[in-house]
């Protein structure tokens, strides 16, 4: 889906990246608030080409204007980064990469 002013971006984290940042907010007894995110921002478009692409496809992504406008959400890691030395290390790329190689190896030992 697209917007009268554009494509929406997201900004995501990685389930172990956000793991991390809770352990080391645990083991140094933070208390505060921090926002957590990777500080890169991803529309949907994107996140479709990166599955398509891991797959080798030729399918035609399309996309349904929404006669609206929309916000990006982008988080800003930087009072994380000062207080709990935590900074992201996983891409978006790399975590989609990770998921659908353990859902691609999940269907090949279902089949045998």
């Amino acid at each position: 889906h697209y917007y009268i002013n554009g494509n929406p971006m997201l900004d995501l984290l990685h389930i172990e990246d956000l793991i991390s940042a809770l352990v080391i907010a645990l083991k140094e007894n933070f208390i505060g608030t921090v926002n957590l995110g990777a500080g890169v921002l991803h529309s949907t478009l994107s996140i479709s080409e990166i599955i398509r692409d891991w797959f080798n496809a030729s399918s035609c992504i399309e996309q349904i204007k929404i006669n609206s406008y929309f916000s990006s959400i982008s988080m800003n890691s930087d009072y994380a980064k000062s207080q709990l030395n935590w900074s992201p290390t996983i891409s978006c790329e790399q975590g989609l990469n990770r998921l659908l190689s353990e859902i691609t190896l999940k269907e090949t030992n279902y089949e045998h």
